[in-house]
């Protein structure tokens, strides 16, 4: 048998170490709690983040969609711009080809009068 002031001194022991000890579990109770107050902010700004991207992430996948029908229909613009050029420039190509006949067979005209006129001055 342990003599009582032993006995007492361990007992004043235990109780300090029961008290360290739910100190302690008081600390740490708090600290998960801390930590998972902070967890589920976190989580919170994730899914926000996550949901803000989604929809960003949609609105450029419309917007692309609309720049590809917007190309698609200036393609064909062009395409048929360039036919109608095409066109035209042949049309003009035939008018230039066409005056160009004209003007040569006024010139040669114009020449057989002068001659003529030269003729009856000559004769006159």
């Amino acid at each position: 048998a342990l003599p009582i002031w032993l006995r007492a001194k361990i007992g004043e022991e235990e109780k300090e170490r029961a008290r360290e000890l739910r100190e302690a579990r008081e600390k740490h109770r708090g600290e998960v709690l801390s930590l998972r107050q902070t967890h589920e902010r976190v989580v919170k700004k994730l899914a926000d983040e996550n949901d803000e991207l989604s929809q960003k992430l949609s609105d450029c996948g419309a917007l692309l969609e609309r720049v590809e029908q917007e190309k698609a229909l200036l393609q064909e613009t062009v395409s048929r711009l360039s036919a109608e050029l095409g066109e035209e420039r042949d049309k003009a190509k035939s008018f230039g080809e066409s005056r160009g006949e004209q003007v040569s067979s006024l010139t040669n005209e114009v020449h057989s009068l002068k001659e003529q006129l030269s003729e009856i001055q000559v004769s006159s």
